[in-house]
């Protein structure tokens, strides 16, 4: 069960570090493309995307992770089953 559990927590921070990331690079670029100054426009970008929009990555992360988690569809969520005993046939 903990084994799980930190598989979960590890799946939340990787989900949501490349999905804040990725957000976070295509709304800069988006924002600053036609501007001459740049970089401060770029910084800026990201500070709003920053501010408006975290909650809404982590919540979506943590949904996504617990939901893997639970359902095991996550690598090394899966609950395993336990051995069947094989029994000798009569003959």
């Amino acid at each position: 069960m903990i084994k799980k559990m930190v598989f979960g927590f590890t799946w939340f921070v990787i989900i949501f570090l490349v999905v804040y990331t990725a957000g976070g690079v295509i709304y800069v670029y988006v924002s600053g493309i036609d501007t001459s100054s740049g970089i401060k426009t770029a910084v800026e970008a990201g500070d709003a995307f920053r501010a408006a929009y975290i909650s809404y990555f982590l919540i979506g992360s943590l949904v996504l992770a617990l939901l893997g988690t639970i359902k095991g569809i996550l690598p090394g969520t899966k609950t395993k089953l336990p051995l069947k005993k094989e029994t000798p046939q009569n003959k």
